[in-house]
């Protein structure tokens, strides 16, 4: 009986220290990677108003393609 009580502790801490680690990976990952995703759409609006003004279609019918 005493092997089930002790059991919880040591799962809440295992928890608890992978929540941990997903929060410490995730947060460096996010802010290697926003400059790459602010690129990205920068270029993809610039081609898309390009696309507009050859074709003389509005931006935001462009858009929806």
């Amino acid at each position: 009986m005493a092997y089930k009580n002790n059991k919880k502790p040591i799962l809440a801490l295992l928890r608890f220290l992978t929540k941990f680690a997903q929060i410490v990976l995730y947060i460096p990952i996010q802010i290697i990677f926003i400059p790459f995703a602010i690129v990205g759409l920068i270029d993809a609006v610039y081609k898309e108003f390009k696309i507009s003004k050859k074709k003389d279609v509005s931006f935001t019918a462009i858009q929806s393609l």
